[in-house]
């Protein structure tokens, strides 16, 4: 049986959980749509958000515009309350309860671990 390859979606950019998880979302589409619901596609599952509480929106290049759906908690950016706000790379975005930090960058460079040597064992030699 042939495999088939699909190519690989290069996200436009991430939202980054500000708690200890530190998910990511990959903003794949032209239009993302965020909320409670799973017809969202980033669902954010949290008493605090709304079904259909906020939309992103790629406008040209790296241009990103957050919208207010009129959710019930509102949207922040920044501790500010919005209603349309075009984001900037490390923008802090709340959804209800949900902490997010918006980024262009392909990995989570500000908590990237670095690699540590460990007592591990030591390849044979023939």
């Amino acid at each position: 049986m042939a495999s088939i390859n699909f190519p690989e979606v290069k996200p436009y950019a991430f939202l980054v959980t500000q708690d200890e998880t530190k998910a990511r979302y990959l903003i794949t589409r032209t239009t993302c749509r965020l909320g409670r619901s799973k017809n969202n596609e980033i669902t954010l599952r949290d008493s605090s958000v709304s079904r259909r509480h906020a939309e992103m929106n790629r406008d040209k290049g790296d241009e990103f515009t957050l919208i207010d759906l009129n959710s019930l908690n509102g949207v922040f950016v920044n501790n500010e309350k919005i209603g349309r706000y075009k984001l900037k790379e490390g923008d802090i975005v709340d959804i209800g309860d949900i902490s997010l930090r918006f980024t262009l960058m392909p990995t989570d460079y500000q908590s990237e671990e670095s690699t540590e040597i460990q007592d591990t064992k030591a390849p044979s030699v023939h």
